[in-house]
């Protein structure tokens, strides 16, 4: 009886010993697989703060350049109000293409100073002859 608890326990520490150096390997497989996935993992964020990055510094650029279109805008606008005003009329076409860029100018964050010239020019006849007869009467 006394052999067949040796062999047991003889038996159980084998299974143990073997055991524990199966889960030492499944951890070093484990370690050699998750390996290159935390690497891809870090490539991926340091790739998403680069692209984020990007992203702002075009965000910041298209700022601008809504800055700048709305700044050209508001002068043509003034010009065209004073070339109709001094000729005293704006035809039809010439009064919508003005409310386009109006638009324009308030689409992208303008304020009411094109509002101003856009009803001047509006307030205007629509050919010279009107503009003849206004002054006669």
């Amino acid at each position: 009886m006394e052999n067949i608890n040796n062999i047991n326990l003889g038996l159980i520490i084998a299974v143990l010993a073997m055991i524990v150096t199966a889960v030492g390997y499944i951890q070093k497989i484990k370690g050699w697989i998750e390996a290159p996935f935390k690497e891809f993992e870090n490539k991926i964020n340091s790739l998403e703060k680069n692209l984020e990055a990007k992203v702002d510094n075009m965000n910041d650029k298209v700022e601008i350049l809504q800055k700048a279109n709305c700044n050209i805008l508001l002068d043509r606008i003034l010009q065209l109000k004073d070339i109709y005003v001094k000729q005293k009329y704006a035809t039809d076409l010439q009064k919508k293409q003005l409310e386009e860029m109006c638009k324009s100018y308030k689409d992208l964050g303008g304020d009411g100073v094109a509002e101003a010239a856009r009803n001047e020019v509006l307030s205007l006849p629509s050919n010279k002859k009107e503009s003849k007869k206004l002054l006669v009467e």
